[in-house]
């Protein structure tokens, strides 16, 4: 993915980024043995948020966003910190029109919570903390997950 930054979303959360946006590619979605016309297509957008705290227990990223970006596959633009989507509109097909990538990083306490949602029922949370030493990397591996939706 050749990737233009005009504000850098922080390393460290870009294989969360790949991984979502991976998952998001629409010859992928369509081409999948369980894939149904009325599913819909995946959203050709993420709006990707850093938090400023998180619910360390439940693994959800709280509503106070430090910065925030739009991808749209090959450019990062910087959004409103207060610019959630509007998810107020139930959609026809299973996903969201803008997917949803949160993040919240405690560096001293070596621990992050993150999460990215697609649709009503097509959500993952992660929760995982880091060794002293160890690089501080955003993965959806599942070994991480905290929940699913």
């Amino acid at each position: 993915m050749a990737v233009s930054r005009r504000m850098s979303v922080p390393e460290f959360a870009m294989p969360l980024v790949t991984e979502v946006w991976r998952v998001c590619d629409p010859v992928t979605t369509v081409s999948g043995r369980y894939y149904k016309p009325e599913f819909g297509l995946p959203p050709k957008t993420l709006q990707i948020y850093e938090s400023a705290d998180a619910d360390w227990e439940r693994a959800h990223c709280k509503r106070q966003a430090l910065r925030g970006w739009l991808f749209d596959g090959t450019i990062f633009s910087e959004l409103s910190p207060v610019a959630y989507p509007d998810y107020s509109h139930f959609p026809k097909s299973m996903y969201w029109h803008t997917g949803l990538v949160e993040f919240c990083v405690d560096e001293k306490q070596r621990r992050a919570v993150y999460a990215f949602v697609l649709g009503p029922k097509y959500a993952r949370g992660y929760k995982r903390t880091f060794a002293p030493g160890e690089a501080i990397c955003l993965e959806t591996d599942g070994r991480f997950t905290a929940w699913v939706s």
